[in-house]
């Protein structure tokens, strides 16, 4: 976490929160060390949390009295973008603003496919209190930035993970073979990254959600090759 020198010891107001999550390397480092000099610029707190690789056994719980966490500022490029996505869809009303970058799976605002293609029954799965909030809910966040570069067009899925889901299947007992099967062919159809926020752009704006597409030119996947168009974007919320 990071906090700027000068609000060490000031009480009030409280700091907005930048909540930066990284991508599937897990790099929380470069997601807190990118947000630095826009933390120092505008007045804010800057928390890119490590997600452990197995579950965690025990949640912990940090207050941070001198800095506001009842609405944050949410940022993910990646798998980070995956994470992002899915809160802004459970958790709209913790949010003043949400970057969703590059995602390589996009989850459909669509009640009729499963989670997490899409949002269907959603409380089954990950509890009452976080099922999918009503449209109106989703409308209010002030702002909701998609972004990707314009070279963002390779493969999705690894061909080294393509290979271990086949390998997976050919292991898998009779009954599983099926659904192995149909999960491998859907990573085959997946759309580039690019295309699939723009469908997602174009979802949001058929229910009446704003979002902000952007396509950077000259770029492919890459968080740092869009870190310019997200802090002008969370700048916008910050310097008020």
């Amino acid at each position: 976490m990071y906090v700027p020198r000068q609000h060490y010891r000031h009480t009030a107001p409280k700091l907005p929160l930048i909540v930066n999550v990284h991508g599937n390397e897990r790099h929380a480092e470069r997601s807190l060390d990118c947000l630095v000099e826009l933390a120092d610029r505008v007045g804010a707190a800057v928390l890119a949390p490590l997600f452990p690789t197995e579950e965690a056994q025990q949640p912990r719980h940090q207050r941070w009295p001198g800095i506001e966490t009842g609405q944050i500022l949410l940022v993910g490029c990646s798998g980070g973008g995956q994470f992002a996505l899915k809160f802004f869809y459970l958790h709209p009303d913790r949010l003043m603003a949400v970057s969703i970058g590059a995602p390589g799976v996009v989850t459909r605002l669509d009640d009729t496919l499963e989670w997490p293609r899409g949002t269907k029954d959603t409380e089954t799965l990950v509890g009452e209190a976080a099922r999918v909030a009503d449209l109106d809910a989703l409308r209010g966040v002030q702002g909701v930035q998609l972004v990707v570069g314009s070279l963002d067009v390779q493969d999705v899925i690894n061909p080294g993970f393509y290979s271990w889901m086949l390998s997976k299947q050919d292991s898998a007992s009779e009954p599983d073979r099926g659904s192995r099967a149909d999960n491998a062919a859907a990573i085959l159809s997946l759309p580039t990254r690019k295309a699939a926020l723009e469908g997602l752009h174009e979802d949001l704006k058929a229910r009446g959600i704003c979002s902000e597409l952007q396509i950077v030119d000259s770029v492919a996947h890459d968080a740092a090759g869009v870190l310019e168009q997200v802090t002008s974007f969370l700048a916008r919320f910050l310097q008020r």
